[in-house]
């Protein structure tokens, strides 16, 4: 789902309901984002709502973010890089090999399956979480990761193909 123009101007009017359809759409990917950095649960489920309270105060005292999916995504991030400063905390791991299935999350349950993750990079674990579980576009993941549209079209294909390798090992 793509977060339109319109749907980011009702929310700055006063909508509720616009609201609540940003934060249905995102509230996994910024908790998944936070939790990354924090690794602690509790911290993770406030940062995330400090995430979306300060998107929904930018947006209603400023312009509409042009990009707003970047943006709340550098928002988020620098809450949580204002909370290890506040906090003295150095504990930053931005190349941390945990995917959502891993992520202590209440309201996300993985199913169980036989496929395993363990062939796949964390590079192609995290692309993998952002199109399946998030359902984002290939241009979004780019701008997320901060990577080129073609990379992030590579890294994905080329994921998918590890797995369907390991799962045809796997029934001889």
């Amino acid at each position: 789902m793509h977060i339109s123009g319109k749907l980011i101007r009702d929310m700055k009017h006063g909508s509720e309901k616009a609201f609540t359809t940003i934060y249905e759409h995102y509230h996994k990917l910024i908790y998944y984002i936070v939790f990354q950095y924090v690794k602690d649960v509790e911290v993770a489920k406030d940062l995330t709502q400090d995430a979306f309270i300060k998107m929904y105060n930018e947006v209603r005292k400023n312009d509409e973010p042009i990009h707003f999916h970047p943006w709340f995504i550098a928002l988020t991030k620098n809450i949580v890089f204002d909370y290890f400063r506040q906090n003295k905390l150095n504990r930053v791991d931005k190349n941390s090999e945990k995917t959502l299935a891993e992520f202590p999350d209440p309201s996300y349950q993985a199913s169980p399956g036989s496929i395993s993750f363990q062939s796949l990079t964390p590079l192609e674990k995290q692309v993998i979480d952002y199109k399946i579980i998030f359902k984002q576009t290939f241009k979004e993941i780019a701008d997320t990761m901060g990577l080129s549209l073609s990379v992030v079209t590579k890294i994905y294909y080329e994921a998918l193909n590890k797995l369907r390798l390991d799962m045809e090992d796997k029934s001889i």
